[in-house]
C-alpha cells in the first residue's frame, strides 16, 4: 500500500515532467510510423506492379522483421549514438517493413485473377 501511495505522490509532484516525457515518446513513435507509411506505401505499390522485385523485397523485409526492436536499437545506438532521431529510425524500420509487406501482398492479391474455386465462394 505504501508503494501505491508513493507512486501517487510522485505523479502528484511531477505530473508535468511525466506528461512531457510521455509526449516526447509519443511524438517519436508517431513520426516513425508516419515516415514509414510515407515511404513504405508508395514503394510497396511500385514493387507490387513489378513482380520480379516482390519476392526479394518481401524476403528482405521478413529478415529485418526477425530482428527484435531492442536489438535493432542497440545496433543503431552503436552506429549512430542514442537520441530521439535513433528512436524515430527504429520505429521507421519496424513500420516500414510491415507496411511494405502488407502493401505488396495486398496489391498482388487484388491484381491476380481469381481461380475457379475462389469464384465459387464469392
Amino acid at each position: 500500500m505504501d508503494v501505491l501511495q508513493d507512486l501517487l505522490n510522485y505523479y502528484g509532484q511531477n505530473a508535468w515532467y511525466v506528461w512531457e516525457q510521455f509526449y516526447k515518446q509519443f511524438l517519436m513513435s508517431a513520426y516513425g510510423v508516419l515516415f514509414g507509411a510515407i515511404v513504405g506505401i508508395p514503394i510497396g505499390i511500385f514493387i507490387a506492379h513489378h513482380n520480379r522485385l516482390s519476392p526479394w523485397v518481401i524476403s528482405l523485409a521478413n529478415i529485418i522483421q526477425t530482428i527484435p526492436a531492442l536489438a535493432m536499437l542497440a545496433v543503431l545506438m552503436l552506429v549512430m549514438g542514442l537520441g530521439p532521431i535513433q528512436s524515430c529510425l527504429l520505429f521507421f524500420f519496424i513500420r516500414y517493413c510491415q507496411l511494405l509487406k502488407i502493401r505488396i501482398q495486398g496489391f498482388e492479391m487484388s491484381i491476380r485473377p481469381c481461380s475457379n474455386q475462389e469464384k465459387e465462394w464469392a
